[in-house]
């Protein structure tokens, strides 16, 4: 019999796996296709292509870095961060709410999926975290 702690463990590993999985697609559309994450939005030739690129290769590598350590207590507690701010940030898109003038937008539909997708790995990572074992190393 699995005692229900080690399946919990079990289930929140696995979201962390899928949120990490999430990232790698996600940033590998942002250097690919970003208009397919954002209603068709095509971003221009130059600075801003580059700044949509430099964006997607920093998400593949956070979902690369989250797969490794998907169970590590401080990549846990950054994981927690990343999508407790990013779902903060995609809410304000979502709801039209520019906090600076240079990001008011005015459909911010797309931000709909991506603000549930962060807000369940927020929920997952910090749930993650509370549950993992410290990253101590035991001195003899």
């Amino acid at each position: 019999r699995i005692a229900i702690p080690v399946l919990l463990e079990a289930m929140l590993t696995l979201v962390t796996y899928v949120g990490a999985l999430f990232e790698i697609v996600v940033g590998a559309a942002f250097v690919f296709n970003p208009e397919a994450l954002h209603n068709g939005y095509k971003p221009a030739p130059g600075m801003e292509s580059y700044a949509f690129e430099l964006f997607g290769i920093a998400c593949v590598f956070w979902g690369l870095l989250t797969a490794c350590k998907a169970t590590d207590k401080a990549i846990l507690a950054f994981n927690v961060l990343w999508n407790a701010i990013w779902a903060a940030y995609l809410y304000l898109i979502f709801s039209g709410i520019a906090w600076r003038p240079q990001v008011a937008i005015e459909d911010g539909s797309f931000a709909f999926v991506p603000l549930i997708a962060h807000g369940v790995f927020a929920v997952n990572s910090l749930l993650a975290f509370l549950m993992a074992p410290s990253n101590k190393v035991k001195t003899s």
